[in-house]
């Protein structure tokens, strides 16, 4: 990050969701070169396997093209993705998954069930009991913003998908997921680690 933009000129591009809790700026930052180009910093720091990528709520600008970015990164396990710290976890370990709560991982693994409560949750279940084993949930809000990614959430029982982001408990390990991004449908012969679609409402 330093080699990239110590003593050069930036330029920060804002959209959605402007700071963060902390008060941090939440911007996509350009940094000029020498022939009066631009360089798209989050880019380069995931082609080169030193960050992952993410959204927060109300701030998913850019999400196709930053996991685009990254996907040949962890691919190719370069940068940050050799370490087994950033390894995507697998759904099936949910005692693993369970030390984890609090923090924000990529789970892999086949839906054994999907539905839509009366609530209007959407609740995407990864093993035979619900009670235990790993879950994603969708809130309604985010149903209505995206009603043709939601429906089309009812169908990925048998699918192997790929989800990310922060791990909380409820029964057992569960995430859930804010934005269509957040959720990536893969081959069930196609290692976890290798880059698929994201399945969204772009």
């Amino acid at each position: 990050l330093a080699h990239l933009v110590n003593d050069r000129t930036v330029t920060l591009a804002t959209a959605g969701r402007k700071r963060d809790r902390y008060g941090h700026v939440l911007a996509q930052v350009f940094v000029k070169s020498a022939d009066g180009g631009a360089q798209w910093l989050q880019g380069a720091m995931l082609a080169a396997g030193q960050a992952r990528a993410y959204g927060l709520p109300d701030n998913f600008a850019c999400m196709d093209a930053l996991l685009a970015a990254e996907a040949p990164a962890r691919q190719a396990a370069r940068g940050l993705w050799a370490n087994p710290a950033y390894a995507i976890r697998a759904a099936a370990h949910t005692r693993t998954l369970l030390r984890l709560r609090g923090t924000y991982q990529i789970i892999a693994g086949k839906v054994r069930a999907s539905k839509r409560a009366r609530s209007g949750w959407i609740y995407l279940n990864f093993g035979n009991d619900w009670r235990t084993d790993f879950s994603a949930s969708v809130a309604p809000d985010v149903s209505r913003a995206h009603p043709a990614w939601a429906a089309r959430l009812l169908d990925l029982k048998g699918k192997q998908v790929r989800v990310r982001g922060w791990i909380e408990r409820r029964n057992g390990p569960s995430i859930n997921i804010e934005h269509p991004s957040a959720l990536e449908i893969i081959d069930a012969d196609t290692p976890a680690h290798a880059p698929r679609p994201t399945i969204g409402s772009h």
